[in-house]
């Protein structure tokens, strides 16, 4: 993994981001290239702001997942695997979710509750992810090419 930011357990992650009054969550999933890169996305946030609270949780096992009823829902962050990854902003008392990633200008500029536009240049680790995870998102797209095919027929 590209990112210096360490995988927390959900619960903890959520009780540092509500302690603080405001932060990012990112949840993944193991082997998947977006949850890879969002890892080092929120990485990159850190970095640039070590007062901000960000944290990234992996639902690795059963439990992790079955987590989800106790740790997520009652707050309204809805995940499914089909959703993730998802990023989940905590403000003001309230979670606000968004599925997939974003470049880490972005997820500053959400976290920041900007109307700044977004932009420059990629995080050196994002670039590093997505070179790293270039043949695991080649396979994907074949493999999602190869339904639409059999799908047209």
């Amino acid at each position: 993994m590209a990112s210096d930011l360490p995988d927390t357990p959900l619960a903890d992650a959520l009780r540092r981001i509500e302690d603080a009054g405001r932060g990012l969550l990112g949840i993944g999933i193991p082997r998947c290239p977006a949850s890879a890169l969002l890892h080092a996305s929120l990485g990159a946030v850190g970095r640039e702001a070590p007062r901000r609270v960000v944290a990234m949780s992996t639902l690795r096992t059963t439990e992790d997942w079955a987590a989800r009823e106790t740790c997520l829902w009652p707050r309204g962050i809805r995940v499914s695997r089909a959703s993730v990854p998802v990023v989940a902003r905590y403000a003001d008392g309230h979670w606000i979710t968004r599925q997939g990633t974003a470049p880490a200008s972005v997820l500053r500029a959400w976290l920041d509750d900007s109307d700044a536009s977004p932009g420059g240049e990629l995080h050196q680790d994002e670039r590093r992810v997505l070179e790293d995870t270039a043949p695991r998102r080649a396979q994907h797209q074949a493999a999602r090419d190869r339904g639409v095919r059999r799908g047209a027929e």
